[in-house]
């Protein structure tokens, strides 16, 4: 079974507590994962990483984002049907 985390700083790490819950397939109601119980203090953790991160965003040119998104479109194409089967559960 999986055990997925928070992605955070550019790093998965687990939530701070350690806990996690089942992530449940609803047409099936079989555990498919164990998901981070995430807390308040997980999100806020995330958040200063985040607009930390702005910075860096606001201090590339446009041709460099738009060089950034196309590689994250590709990895998400490169992807896709994990991504549908994902979503469809």
């Amino acid at each position: 079974m999986k055990t997925l985390m928070n992605y955070i700083n550019g790093t998965f790490v687990p939530a701070q507590s350690g806990e996690t819950i089942d992530d449940i397939n609803p047409a099936t109601g079989m555990v498919i994962a164990q998901i981070p119980r995430s807390t308040k203090a997980d999100v806020e953790l995330a958040a200063v990483s985040a607009k930390s991160a702005q910075s860096d965003w606001n201090a590339l040119t446009l041709d460099q984002r738009a060089d950034w998104l196309d590689v994250i479109a590709d990895a998400l194409q490169a992807k896709h049907e994990a991504i549908a089967q994902a979503e469809s559960l």
